[in-house]
């Protein structure tokens, strides 16, 4: 089962819950896609998004709100933010969760006003 952990006293949230088979972070279709994207000179996105990535980038010309940044600064930022998500995961799958759920508090505020959705 997946499940989206989260306070709602304090807004401490972590990924949903890992499973080797099916979601974590590093499944195929992701690999496979960080494959694709790391020999990619120019993929245009829209602009809004280089603030979140913190990637270098360059401004479309015709198009103010498109750029283009380099494949490997994409999987790059990818691979922090993964990173960053797995340092993060307190409890990594829910068969874990269930064993502790009555006593689970929120690692942030202490709260036991948290859900799954």
């Amino acid at each position: 089962m997946s499940g989206f952990l989260h306070c709602h006293d304090c807004g401490w949230y972590q990924d949903d819950f890992w499973s080797k088979e099916h979601y974590h972070p590093f499944r195929e279709s992701i690999v496979n896609d960080w494959k694709k994207t790391l020999f990619s000179d120019r993929i245009k996105m829209p602009t809004h998004l280089m603030k979140k990535l913190l990637v270098p980038y360059e401004i479309d010309k015709d198009e103010k709100n498109s750029c283009y940044v380099d494949g490997k600064d994409l999987v790059a930022s990818s691979l922090i933010e993964a990173a960053n998500s797995i340092k993060a995961m307190k409890i990594k799958t829910y068969k874990d969760f269930e064993k502790i759920k009555h006593k689970w508090k929120c690692p942030n505020c202490g709260s036991k006003s948290w859900d799954i959705d």
